[in-house]
């Protein structure tokens, strides 16, 4: 009876073979690295989308409130003010102008706060950044010592 062959392959490894090699997986895990901090970013961006729209809306409604002024009713605040308080009529729409200024001024601030905090979400996104090109550096200087 004649034993079974068997065809052992002996593995020799090159320096080129391992240089290619650790570099293919370094390059692996960049790729891999960009994907995710892709996707963190969309994601940041869809939050930040969704964050500034109601901020966004009170600017508009702001600006819109300052600018038009509703004038009829404005008008009968400023002549019901006058009747009441024994006030020039000109006195009285100073004083209801200036209010509803004020109050549109206010909107606006707010608006304005609510909308850089909505803005700040991009700080997830770019700390993680920053950990993966750390990461990315320190992978590439073990490697670099290694030899």
């Amino acid at each position: 009876m004649i034993a079974p062959q068997t065809n052992y392959q002996t593995r020799v490894t090159s320096p080129v073979a391992g240089v290619i090699s650790k570099a293919t997986e370094l390059a692996s895990d960049f790729v891999e690295l960009t994907e995710l901090q892709i996707r963190l970013a969309k994601s940041d961006g869809n939050e930040s989308i969704r964050k500034s729209i109601p901020p966004l809306l009170g600017l508009i409604l702001g600006a819109t409130l300052a600018l038009t002024a509703t004038e009829i009713i404005l008008h009968s605040v400023a002549n019901l003010l006058a009747e009441q308080l024994h006030l020039p009529i000109a006195t009285t729409q100073l004083i209801v102008g200036a209010v509803v200024i004020g109050v549109a001024l206010l909107i606006m601030r707010v608006s304005m706060m609510r909308l850089r905090v909505a803005l700040t979400t991009f700080n997830t996104s770019a700390a993680q950044l920053v950990k993966n090109l750390d990461w990315l550096k320190n992978m590439i200087r073990s490697g670099t010592q290694k030899q």
